[in-house]
């Protein structure tokens, strides 16, 4: 078949969907850098990108507006953050 939409190439791991289902993330967590893209997926557009390095936990939150990551033990045993982001990569 032929794809609805392409989403580009890059390099990601992870796909993480809001529950609204507009907007998702694409993210290269674990091995990869930590690279965040975030897409409107209704007007098939790019909202932002960020980068969470380390990040080894990554939600939306039930709203669908912020999106969380943290780096906690065992993957990091110093310098553990939280960080709360907006559906966009800010």
């Amino acid at each position: 078949g032929t794809p609805v939409f392409s989403y580009g190439s890059a390099s990601v791991n992870t796909i993480s969907w809001a529950p609204h289902g507009r907007f998702v993330c694409l993210g290269g967590f674990g091995n990869l850098a930590g690279t965040m893209i975030f897409w409107d997926k209704v007007l098939q557009k790019k909202l932002g990108e960020a980068t969470a390095r380390c990040a080894i936990y990554k939600a939306f939150s039930p709203c669908s507006r912020y999106f969380l990551t943290a780096v906690t033990f065992p993957s990091l045993r110093v310098d553990n953050e939280i960080s709360l982001w907006r559906y966009d990569g800010e």
